[in-house]
């Protein structure tokens, strides 16, 4: 390490022009700020640098902004260093504390794979019996069993490397062994049914796989077509938990392993960096989200039957353009990715999301019959589709008393969100805050049939399950409670507190979406409405 430059791993930073040159010279480009991070993160390597330092002295103390700036750098890092394949080196997150690059000497070191196949069917042995029993029945029950061509994931962030080898351009690695490609799918499989499955055992049983198959595709440098599909799997399920955070460190892992095996040019990177912008546009990194979709969309003409991946980036970038209130951008968005679904096979849960995604197009824009129909259109889908769904479908039956009381018909909406309920287990984790949702749902009904006590009792439990919810999953849905509170309290004649409420709730929204979305602006329309009546 000299004049600005530090090594790193098979690579060196150079701080004169900002560049990431591999052992070969090849240059990997980074941001001005980006390589003043590396280079902090490279000179104190094997050392946490707390966020404290890097805002400080890369952000001159600016607290407003530097600790967001400096997860879009840490992001922007770790893409320079996949595409630089700087192999052995990685970046660890200390929670709320900071950073520590990480170079493993012995990345690049033979090693074999019968270890770790057989730590992962120990892991497989542990599992309890109703669970293996429920997974195998479904297996049966679809006719697979005989192939181990096991259903896919619903939702999926991205497609794995190997149910996706025929789609795109040829000249792949090769998948691992028959009998490990089985293993790993069928791991796969039985995490994706214990986090669906309305069983609370599946689910504990499901967690508990999760954390050993994370803990041992972390230690296995072995086969890295293997590694690759564990953790594309793996970030998917995290994903449809709503653990935001790493699903987005698994999905970053994966576009770089992508990127060492398959290579940029390939769908299979294509299609890693198309999971990743999904994660990062749940996650609120929209600009980043649009950049990688934006990407994408210039690239997949060059590869063949790529229906679905197109209608993952449509589905995308329309919640994007949602989030920004541009409501007529995104009805055409999701327009266009329910033609694409429609133009070929592909996965039914995907075209579910569009028919959902365009349900709140519709009812945002007040066409409720419209709504209601993609939303009853959704579920025959999710229906027909193999495997558990119930937390999905839980939640699209709430939306869909919430558009029946729109229609003005209050029965059918309380029917509909008990059924939401029915469909939801009160002891699995992940149904929590569908089961939320349903229970306003449910409140806002009997509100309307002036039912006000069993209102006020399924209202105030909705909003303590929402609280104990991860806050960027809740808060909208808090937002949208806290009007329901408002109408509670002036049923009761409490004026002033259901005004408060409805301030709450345009303070609310106006923090998440911003001051223009139509939903703020409802909200304000209505609070104007109400202190001008009373």
């Amino acid at each position: 390490m000299n004049n600005g430059t530090v090594r790193i791993g098979q690579c060196e930073l150079d701080l004169a022009d900002n560049n990431l040159r591999d052992a070969s010279g090849n240059e990997t480009h980074l941001p001005h700020k980006a390589a003043r991070v590396l280079y902090t993160l490279a000179v104190n390597s094997g050392d946490m640098v707390s966020r404290e330092i890097f805002v400080d002295n890369i952000w001159d103390g600016n607290y407003l902004n530097g600790p967001n700036r400096l997860n879009d750098e840490i992001w922007k890092i770790r893409r320079a260093l996949g595409q630089a394949g700087a192999s052995g080196v990685r970046i660890k997150t200390i929670p709320r504390k900071g950073y520590c690059l990480l170079v493993d000497k012995h990345a690049d070191g033979p090693a074999g794979k019968t270890q770790d196949l057989k730590a992962l069917r120990q892991n497989m042995k542990r599992l309890p019996r109703t669970v293996m029993q429920s997974a195998l029945a479904l297996m049966f029950v679809v006719g697979l069993v005989a192939r181990f061509d096991l259903f896919s994931t619903e939702t999926a962030v991205s497609a794995s490397p190997s149910s996706t080898a025929t789609r795109g351009q040829a000249g792949s690695p090769p998948d691992p062994t028959d009998n490990e490609a089985e293993l790993i799918t069928f791991i796969l499989d039985l995490l994706d049914h214990g986090t669906n499955s309305p069983d609370p055992a599946h689910a504990v049983a499901a967690s508990s796989l999760l954390a050993e198959a994370e803990a041992r595709v972390s230690e296995s440098r072995r086969d890295v077509v293997v590694q690759t599909r564990l953790l594309s799997g793996l970030a998917n399920i995290h994903f449809r938990q709503g653990n935001f955070q790493r699903a987005r460190q698994l999905m970053e892992r994966s576009v770089a392993q992508a990127a060492n095996v398959y290579g940029v040019e390939s769908a299979q990177y294509m299609r890693a960096r198309i999971g990743l912008a999904r994660v990062l546009g749940r996650s609120g990194f929209t600009e980043a989200a649009s950049m990688l979709y934006t990407e994408a969309l210039t690239s997949i003409g060059q590869y063949q039957n790529v229906e679905q991946d197109l209608a993952m980036i449509l589905n995308g970038m329309a919640l994007i353009e949602m989030r920004k209130g541009k409501l007529g951008a995104a009805e055409q968005l999701l327009l266009g990715a329910v033609d694409v679904m429609g133009a070929a096979p592909g996965d039914p849960l995907e075209k579910a999301n569009s028919l959902e995604y365009l349900a709140t197009v519709y009812f945002e824009t007040f066409r409720y019959k419209e709504s209601l129909n993609q939303l009853q259109q959704a579920v025959l889908l999710r229906k027909g589709a193999r495997g558990h769904h119930s937390r999905q479908l839980g939640y699209n039956l709430a939306r869909q008393a919430d558009v029946l009381l729109q229609l003005e018909r209050p029965a059918e909406a309380r029917a509909m969100a008990n059924k939401a309920l029915e469909s939801l287990s009160v002891k699995n984790p992940t149904h929590q805050i569908g089961r939320a949702v349903a229970q306003v749902s449910l409140a806002k009904a009997l509100l309307q049939l002036e039912e006000l006590e069993p209102a006020s009792e399924n209202l105030l439990q909705g909003i303590e399950l929402l609280k104990q919810q991860e806050p960027a999953r809740a808060m909208m849905h808090l937002a949208s409670a806290t009007t329901v509170l408002g109408d509670l309290e002036d049923r009761l004649g409490e004026r002033q507190k259901a005004e408060y409420y409805y301030r709450l709730s345009v303070a609310g929204y106006q923090k998440l979406l911003g001051k223009s979305h139509p939903r703020t602006q409802a909200a304000l329309s209505r609070v104007r409405e109400y202190a001008s009546l009373n």
